[in-house]
């Protein structure tokens, strides 16, 4: 008696008993009620987990009813064949009969398709290559800082900067504006008030012009009828 390993149609994996010498009632074990389309498909030659080889046999139905079909992954080279109801692995040494275990079997197929990868293993290398160094930097973000990641807040100081250098230019540049025409009513003012003096030169010079006249006219007028009479009684005396 042996023990054997039935793969089920969903895919999950039993141990159980075969008590016979012979493989032809191994279609039996399967729960087929004939051994029709049941038949050997595969064998891998390969070691177990103690480093001892078998040969690992495959029995299984290639032909059945839809709805029926096998879920299992079998290894290559039968990975993409189709495959019903129940399937039968064997374990055998020089053509005898051995049992296999689930753990080994386990181990067998995880060989077969080349081993796999422990992603937890890869987590932790990701983890260790992530660490920060003791001058390394993180922006706002999370992001780390270097050449090409800038965080959003310098890019916005920046740019509120240079905002404000243009604003104050704008202003400095009315300003500017504003002392012009400032400059421009000064010398207005400056020309009014030359304007002023020269009338006001030109006034004065008018009333010199004319105050000998006036001073003229005033002993004229200050002149009484007796003094312009004064002659004739002269010449009324020298008479």
């Amino acid at each position: 008696m042996v023990n054997i390993l039935l793969i089920k149609k969903n895919g999950s994996l039993n141990i159980t008993e075969y008590n016979e010498e012979q493989l032809d009632n191994l279609y039996k074990v399967a729960g087929l009620k004939n051994k029709k389309h049941f038949d050997f498909v595969s064998e891998w030659y390969v070691e177990n987990e103690k480093n001892n080889s078998y040969n690992y046999c495959v029995y299984a139905k290639t032909n059945g009813k839809a709805g029926n079909e096998n879920k299992y992954d079998f290894p290559p080279p039968i990975d993409n064949e189709l495959y019903f109801d129940t399937c039968v692995i064997i374990k055998k040494k020089n053509n005898v009969l051995k049992s296999i275990r689930l753990d080994e079997w386990e181990f067998v197929y995880e060989s077969l398709f080349g081993g796999f990868e422990d992603l937890g293993e890869e987590d932790s290398e990701d983890e260790e290559e992530e660490e920060l160094g003791p001058h390394d930097k993180l922006t706002k973000s999370g992001y780390l800082q270097d050449d090409f990641v800038v965080d959003d807040d310098e890019d916005l100081d920046e740019e509120y900067i240079e905002g404000d250098t243009d604003d104050d230019d704008e202003e400095f540049e009315d300003d500017d504006d504003f002392d012009t025409s400032d400059d421009d009513d000064e010398e207005e003012f400056e020309d009014d008030d030359e304007d002023e003096e020269e009338e006001n030169d030109d006034d004065v010079n008018t009333e010199n012009a004319v105050s000998p006249e006036r001073k003229t006219r005033k002993k004229i007028k200050s002149a009484t009828v007796f003094d312009l009479m004064l002659p004739d009684k002269d010449s009324e005396l020298s008479e």
